[in-house]
């Protein structure tokens, strides 16, 4: 072991987050409604998310399954299903 624990791979996550998205929203749409949610993205970064070239911190993780229409009753059920398999435990 390194001494590194929960490392995160984004390109993983990103692949789970793609699969959350509502397939009539698009990469224009997603960053609109994060931009009024007061995150500074530009409308190809949940694209850049999505192909793991971007980290998404949690505060934008919550907002962002929030705009997919997620609320507290299923929220705990996507950020499971996102880390799920996307962390390495070297």
């Amino acid at each position: 072991m390194n001494g590194t624990y929960g490392h995160v791979r984004a390109w993983r996550q990103g692949e789970k987050l793609f699969v959350l998205r509502k397939h009539s929203m698009t990469p224009a749409i997603v960053g609109e409604a994060m931009r009024q949610r007061g995150f500074d993205w530009k409308d190809d970064t949940i694209r850049r998310i999505e192909q793991g070239e971007r980290r998404i911190h949690l505060d934008e993780a919550i907002a962002l399954l929030e705009t997919y229409g997620y609320t507290q009753a299923n929220m705990f059920t996507a950020i499971n299903f996102i880390l799920k398999e996307s962390v390495n435990n070297e």
